[in-house]
């Protein structure tokens, strides 16, 4: 069967990476790169082998040989160039955030709909085998009954990037809280209803909001605390510090992507380091959480068959999320959210 064709609409690092796995995918193949110039799609197209490569995304669309697009452009970008691409009758997975607004998140689930195209969202961290362990071990009852759920990210600021400009990327919390808003609600299988936030810039980069600090709930009572910045010192080792708590009434679990990924506490197994092997780059093959979410969407197409792991309609429900928490912030008040709920 012939690989399906694969087009990358963005040549920064997250579409190097997906251009990456697509290569190393065993039924896709890179057929086009978009860049913002055509020097920057020569450029990357070259060290990526793909076949098309040009400085006007719409002309990926244009292609025959292309099956499906990733969009990995700036995020104020995301909504014209996925609602073309569906209109194209291209499949698509669109990195997160999905959008900047529920607005745009409808058009967009509703030209996907039209079209009859897959639609995905790349909360890549489902694919995380730490956060699919610490998955397993609740639904499993190694915790008790979940209570409490604390989760953190932070980088340090990219000088002359779009992302440090909240009109192109909606700030800290949209742009990387956007892992965790999902996260919590991808773990327990409950929406977030109630939100309350803090947001500031710290003035590294005016315009941007670089520190924020969240308090919400789930619907099944589980309380959550998030904490977003881009405001940690450039000596960061690993361009992130991510990393999650979750306490039950007999047990918690810790997830440290700097050291042990995943540690289990409870009364039964008392303090228990867990196997568990994150994004690794051995010998030139990439493997790892972006290669196991790029191979599933393709075999999501060749198989014709809806990717349930991470559907567009959720990438929806954290948008929602966040403009809850701008208002939250804004108004200085708690704010019930009603929006999760799919479009009709």
């Amino acid at each position: 069967m012939k690989k399906t064709g694969i087009g990358v609409i963005g040549a920064g690092k997250a579409g190097f990476l997906f251009g990456r796995a697509i290569n190393a995918s065993a039924h896709g193949r890179l057929a086009g790169l978009a860049a913002a110039t055509q020097e920057e799609a020569d450029a990357v197209g070259a060290r990526l082998n793909a076949r098309q490569r040009t400085g006007d995304w719409k002309e990926l669309l244009a292609n025959p040989d292309i099956d499906a697009v990733f969009v990995s452009s700036p995020t104020h970008l995301h909504a014209e160039m996925t609602i073309a691409a569906a209109q194209a009758g291209k499949h698509v997975l669109c990195d997160k955030p999905l959008c900047l607004t529920v607005k745009e998140a409808d058009g967009m689930l509703e030209a996907c709909r039209k079209a009859g195209v897959k639609f995905m969202v790349g909360f890549v961290e489902r694919f995380n085998p730490a956060f699919r362990v610490v998955k397993d071990r609740i639904r499993q009852g190694h915790i008790g009954k979940p209570v409490m759920v604390k989760a953190h990210r932070s980088h340090p600021p990219r000088k002359g990037s779009w992302i440090m400009d909240d009109r192109k990327s909606g700030g800290a919390f949209l742009h990387t809280g956007c892992h965790n808003i999902d996260l919590v609600q991808w773990l327990f299988d409950s929406p977030v209803v109630r939100v309350s936030a803090e947001v500031a810039e710290s003035g590294n980069f005016p315009g941007f909001t670089d520190v924020a600090s969240v308090l919400a709930r789930l619907e099944n009572g589980v309380m959550v605390t998030l904490l977003e910045s881009y405001a940690h010192p450039t000596t960061l080792p690993m361009g992130v510090d991510r990393g999650m708590e979750v306490l039950g009434t007999s047990g918690a679990l810790y997830v440290d992507l700097f050291r042990s990924p995943v540690t289990l506490c409870n009364e039964a197994e008392g303090w228990k380091y867990l196997d568990v092997l994150t994004w690794v780059d051995a010998e030139g093959a990439l493997s790892g959480a972006l290669t196991e979410e790029t191979e599933y969407f393709i075999d999501c197409i060749r198989e014709n068959r809806e990717p349930d792991a991470a559907p567009a309609i959720e990438g929806r429900r954290t948008i929602a999320v966040f403009e809850a928490a701008q208002r939250a912030a804004r108004e200085g008040r708690r704010v019930d959210i009603e929006q999760w709920r799919p479009c009709e």
